[in-house]
């Protein structure tokens, strides 16, 4: 019985960690694309000073978790969220509202998705 002790407790530390990290990740895009829907209203109103401000301090704090995202999720899913905020940045400059607006739903629905694959579900573990 001893023997399956150690196992064990990797076990529930593993399940544990897994756990965190997906509650984490879940807290963290939803904090995000909060900040981006509200730079999205603040470009309805034209106060494009205001969204651009949002949309950096947005992506400052993505920059600032990205090291630990590369290291937790998929390269290609963190790049390509990179992508879509250096394009969501150049519509917020040039105040192209259909464009900034679409780059920022998709956005959105990129970093749902990435709280999405880090969640335990049997379609993620298998």
């Amino acid at each position: 019985m001893r023997f399956l002790l150690p196992p064990l407790l990797l076990l529930v530390l593993l399940t544990g960690g897994a756990l965190y990290h997906a509650h984490a990740v879940s807290q963290l895009t939803e904090a995000w694309v909060s900040s981006l829907e509200a730079s999205a209203d603040s470009a309805l109103r034209n106060d494009w000073d205001s969204a651009a401000t949002q949309l950096s301090a947005c992506y400052a704090d993505w920059q600032g978790r990205r090291t630990y995202l590369r290291i937790t999720i998929s390269h290609a899913s963190v790049d390509a969220v990179d992508s879509m905020y250096c394009r969501a940045m150049a519509f917020a400059e040039t105040q192209e509202v259909s464009e900034f607006h679409a780059e920022l739903a998709g956005l959105r629905a990129q970093l749902r998705l990435l709280a999405d694959a880090e969640r335990l579900h049997a379609e993620n573990i298998l």
